[in-house]
């Protein structure tokens, strides 16, 4: 906990700030480098009867150079058979695919297998999907699960192109009788209307990318076409759960002709969307990049078509062959060719963007959570989410009328390295920092402090962060905070002094 230099303050400021830990001897960082950590996870694994789950609670090593969902995933696709449970169907054959292999936007989380996956059978693939979505769900920043073969959904079905949409976590037993259930609402050969749980993806403020809310749907009737008519119209309906989201035109209004279906060599197909020239004016209007909203429309139909890999559009008399983003965190302003005009999954992935908690002080100098949408690829690296509290308060954050905790001179060059020690992140600032923070109050230098302390102890590996100048820790960062020693993650938002 952190201790004070001067001691007439400490019994005010004890009341305010949590204490501290003993100094460390830590060396500081001189480069930004991965780390390992502990963590108990409780898989889920099949057991040795038939249609029943087991859980095994065990304490791994997990590098921070993945995403804990996704490094837990890598364990449990090669977890051991043992007396209670078998393992995973595949038995280490399915991997992930090369490239982009797991995605979590918002909650839900995308994960692409390789064709081996596609291979199994029906109740297989089913009983390996439930298993991965119950694991990672059990995490607690994952709340539906997508899963592709090589960019394209799967079938539930063998026989039968039936939609599997988005896993939920289940408690349920039989899983055999679950899947046979849910074939049967879904098939074609069933008239009734049918719901599905549905990853659909938006464009987010600012035109920065896409984001993902999973929400169930409801399919009027079965059928490819249909349920491509369906998606447009939930995509235009605003989102549940997100805010700040754009106001979506009604895409079938811009429709020209019905959605077709194009079979293509790899025994998958597309959809072909011809709209109107309308639309390009009515998506500038709303203030919604072309690039983004093809995007989210591409996401949206191939996270959820059965071997349904591509979309093919049409705007106008000019079919898409590619694509110029702008506004991106990344890549922004290169372009994009699609193949035959063929728009994929593996084509949008860097345009897929997920939360993040950034704390700025506000008007009456309290500090503040705020959240901000950022790429999912790099939502859990401290050097990333360093950048963007260092920039400061953005129109597009969640809270409006905030201050940066930082200097406005205050750049990511100042943060000299980023290491981990267990479940300690440690941080390396130059000494221009200090000349840079000149003049700031006691209230000022704990706002800075604790802004950093909280960014990076949302990050689900680290419980404690070491703070370090110039790769020594003096006596204080400033003048006030006692710098030797672990900060603990302070939430109790610091009000200002009198």
């Amino acid at each position: 906990m952190n201790k004070l230099r001067f001691l007439p303050l400490l019994l005010v400021l004890v009341l305010i700030l949590p204490a501290g830990a003993l100094a460390s001897s830590a060396q500081a960082p001189t480069d930004f480098h991965d780390g390992n950590y502990s963590m108990d996870v409780t898989f889920c694994l099949p057991s040795v009867i038939d249609g029943e789950l087991v859980s095994v609670t065990d304490s791994i090593r997990l590098s921070t150079s993945f995403s804990p969902e996704e490094a837990v995933l890598r364990h449990l696709m090669e977890y051991p058979a043992d007396e209670q449970h078998r393992a995973l169907p595949g038995d280490g054959i399915v991997q992930l695919a090369d490239g982009e292999s797991y995605i979590n936007s918002c909650g839900t989380a995308v994960i692409n297998f390789t064709e081996d996956y596609e291979a199994l059978d029906a109740s297989a693939r089913y009983l390996l999907a439930q298993c991965v979505t119950n694991t990672l769900c059990g995490l607690g920043r994952v709340r539906a699960v997508v899963f592709l073969c090589q960019g394209h959904p799967v079938s539930l079905s063998d026989d039968e192109e039936i939609p599997a949409g988005a896993f939920r976590a289940s408690e349920r037993e039989n899983l055999p009788l679950i899947q046979a259930q849910l074939m049967a609402r879904r098939s074609e050969g069933n008239a009734l209307r049918y719901s599905a749980d549905t990853a659909l993806y938006y464009p987010a403020p600012a035109g920065h990318g896409i984001v993902c809310e999973t929400r169930s749907v409801t399919f009027p009737e079965p059928g490819e076409e249909q349920a491509v008519l369906t998606l447009l119209e939930a995509l235009s309906m605003p989102p549940q759960e997100l805010a700040g989201i754009p106001e979506m035109p009604m895409l079938t209004d811009y429709l020209t002709r019905s959605p077709e279906i194009i079979p293509l060599d790899d025994d998958t197909h597309a959809i072909s969307l011809r709209f109107s020239e309308e639309l390009n004016q009515q998506v500038s209007t709303l203030g919604i990049l072309r690039s983004v909203l093809l995007a989210g429309i591409t996401t949206t139909i191939v996270s959820f078509l059965p071997d349904t890999s591509a979309v093919i559009c049409y705007i106008g008399a000019e079919q898409v062959g590619g694509l110029v983003p702008v506004g991106l965190y990344e890549r922004g302003s290169e372009s994009i060719i699609f193949s035959g005009g063929r728009m994929r999954w593996q084509d949008f992935t860097y345009f897929q963007l997920t939360s993040c908690r950034l704390y700025f002080p506000n008007d009456r100098n309290e500090l503040v959570e705020s959240i901000r949408l950022v790429p999912a690829a790099w939502a859990d690296y401290p050097d990333r989410i360093i950048g963007e509290l260092i920039s400061g308060p953005d129109y597009y954050d969640s809270v409006s009328d905030l201050h940066g905790a930082f200097p406005a001179a205050c750049s990511l060059d100042d943060v000299l390295g980023i290491g981990v020690r267990n479940h300690t992140c440690q941080i390396n600032l130059s000494d221009s920092i200090l000349e840079k923070c000149a003049g700031f109050s006691d209230q000022e230098e704990r706002n800075l402090v604790y802004s950093l302390v909280n960014v990076l102890t949302d990050l689900p590996w680290c419980k404690r962060v070491e703070l370090f100048v110039a790769g020594e820790q003096p006596e204080t960062f400033l003048s006030q905070i006692y710098l030797p020693g672990d900060f603990m993650r302070y939430t109790d938002y610091i009000p200002a002094l009198q």
